[in-house]
């Protein structure tokens, strides 16, 4: 059966979407995990990375997305420094894209966390 494809949205992807993981973790797992930990008296003392130990790329993030929207996605590469232009220079993108201009860099760091101390705890 052929799926008909929903409404095409166009989204800028910076650096490669493909090789960067971004980790997104709802904030009330966040806050579960800070109150469980600080509340024990074996953690004292302790530093532990509340991320996702698996984090998905952009361009998985950004597919799910668009299925979540009901949309064919158009990932038009940019790069890093011209998004950034675009971002602080070119009126009605930042408002339109909701991140600041110094936020484009986050979207290309490539970011890793050890999670194994806190799944361990």
């Amino acid at each position: 059966v052929l799926r008909q494809p929903g409404p095409v949205a166009i989204v800028p992807a910076l650096g490669d979407p493909s090789s960067v993981r971004f980790n997104v973790v709802p904030r009330d797992v966040v806050v579960r995990a800070i109150a469980e930990l600080s509340g024990r008296g074996d953690t004292v003392g302790q530093c532990f990375a509340i991320a996702d130990p698996e984090p998905m790329t952009i361009a998985e993030i950004l597919d799910r997305i668009g299925e979540a929207a009901g949309r064919t996605l158009v990932k038009v590469w940019l790069p890093v420094a011209v998004a950034k232009a675009a971002l602080a220079y070119v009126p009605g993108v930042e408002p339109l894209l909701g991140i600041p201009a110094d936020a484009a860099d986050y979207f290309v760091h490539p970011t890793y966390y050890d999670t194994r101390h806190a799944e361990a705890a």
